[in-house]
């Protein structure tokens, strides 16, 4: 061996050594350089619009509504008991880009504007030098109402209200073949589920659906008998034609992925803004076939999965039962992309719920929306709902307090108001957040939450 070789092995050996003990060093820099960082993921959103949790077949609904959805659930984590802040689109949506609820943002029923002050899950992600996009599939989501902020493209619905799946679909996907390289933060919105329910014809055929339209404008009915149960039937196969449409633009999205090579790099959410009212209300009401003038549970209670790179998160096909609500979607995110949360958040992280961690997590807290011109006279006042294990607390400034046990009464016909002394507890509770909950950004025309807070002192239940 010739002193050259030598001196190189000594060389390359020593220097080895010397990297070595400086990537070890508290402190050193060099350490943060010489390591390799793992890419960053990318992110897909899907929202839903109006799918009922319990309308989904992986969350146990009987009919095979969404074989590509139950898929994604198989590979990730499904959340059995998710809510959303507000059974109404924009607001619930806000609240999904912001984990900041409709009160906070003063953002309370379609048509109001998210304020330009609050800092969005994408312009966070843009910030962090990812490609931001996202495909909506109605007008009450136009970048004029403010969701657009961070998105550099901001795709709007097509036609009179809305568009179908596969539009929203098709320009979607051709942006991900553009931006395949990444990082990207894709959100796409399917607004099918929506009134009125008319799915495709391979769809309608499939749950012996009608050939037109359904439903009527319904909605309130002085006489509920005109809601027979062969009307009921074909309506409900029409909400149902219409989620299994939806959730074929889902499998078609996800198979993209997977063509394009990204499948492993991308993070993925599937929720919904809010449910539906079906059958639930006609006797009681004379309602159906709607949301956002309830704060039942069959109108609160979404979907929601998660599915992570297995270099992330190992994990696959996990349930997770306890109660969770649509503003910890943002900050999950966030602390799976190790990305640093902006200072105001109402959610919590899941992360350690997704490392099968136990995870205490406070009361699940919903709101209604604000009328202009009630469509009843009973749906003039504030209505506010928190969920606190299996207890589901409603409470109504006209229509006074409502309290079901959903381990025993899922379908929230048995008021126990009178009979439980969790009533008294949950009252405090929903009196201690909302003396907490005020719009953060600018002055607010609502004051409903301090008449709210009155009128719990004057049942008696709070001090």
């Amino acid at each position: 061996m010739t002193n050259f070789h030598f001196y190189k092995i000594i060389q390359t050996i020593g220097l080895a050594i010397l990297i070595f003990l400086l990537s070890t060093s508290p402190g050193c820099q060099l350490a943060q350089i010489i390591r390799p960082r793992p890419d960053k993921l990318n992110l897909l959103i899907i929202s839903i619009d109006t799918l009922r949790a319990d309308h989904v077949s992986c969350y146990g609904y009987d009919e095979e509504t969404t074989p590509h959805i139950d898929q994604l659930a198989y590979q990730g984590h499904l959340f059995t008991n998710a809510y959303t802040t507000m059974p109404t689109t924009l607001p619930a949506h806000a609240s999904l880009f912001t984990s900041l609820y409709p009160t906070q943002l003063s953002t309370r029923r379609n048509g109001a504007k998210v304020p330009a002050e609050t800092t969005t899950l994408a312009e966070i992600l843009e910030s962090s030098g990812y490609a931001t996009a996202a495909f909506v599939s109605a007008t009450i989501m136009d970048a004029r109402y403010g969701l657009n902020q961070g998105f550099h493209t901001y795709d709007e619905a097509m036609g009179p209200g809305m568009q179908i799946a596969a539009k929203t679909l098709a320009k979607a996907t051709a942006w991900l073949m553009n931006h395949r390289d990444g990082p990207f933060f894709l959100f796409t919105h399917f607004f099918d589920p929506h009134t009125p329910y008319y799915a495709p014809e391979n769809f309608r055929n499939k749950f012996d659906a009608p050939n037109r339209e359904t439903p009527p404008e319904f909605v309130f009915l002085s006489n509920p008998s005109q809601f027979t149960p062969n009307l009921v039937r074909k309506v409900i196969a029409a909400y149902d034609a219409e989620i299994a449409y939806a959730d074929w633009a889902v499998g078609k999205l996800i198979s993209e992925l997977d063509r394009l090579g990204v499948d492993e790099h991308t993070l993925v959410v599937l929720v919904s803004d809010h449910g539906e009212s079906l059958d639930e209300l006609i006797t009681r009401y004379g309602y159906a076939f709607d949301h956002g003038e309830f704060l039942y549970e069959h109108q609160l209670r979404i979907p929601l999965i998660i599915r992570m790179p297995e270099r992330v998160i190992k994990e696959r096909n996990i349930v997770h039962t306890s109660p969770v609500s649509i503003v910890d979607v943002m900050p999950t995110i966030l602390d799976m992309l190790q990305i640093d949360p902006p200072e105001l958040m109402a959610g919590q992280s899941l992360i350690q719920m997704l490392h099968k961690e136990k995870v205490s997590h406070d009361p699940i807290f919903s709101e209604m929306r604000e009328f202009k011109t009630p469509p009843k006279p009973y749906l003039a006042g504030s209505d506010y709902s928190i969920i606190d294990g299996k207890w589901h607390l409603i409470f109504s400034t006209i229509r006074g307090t409502e309290l079901y046990n959903l381990l025993d009464d899922l379908s929230e016909i048995s008021n126990l108001m009178r009979e439980r002394k969790e009533t008294e507890v949950l009252i405090k509770k929903l009196k201690s957040r909302l003396e907490h909950l005020n719009p953060l950004f600018g002055p607010s025309i609502f004051e409903t939450d301090r008449e709210a807070i009155e009128q719990l002192r004057s049942l008696g239940y709070v001090e």
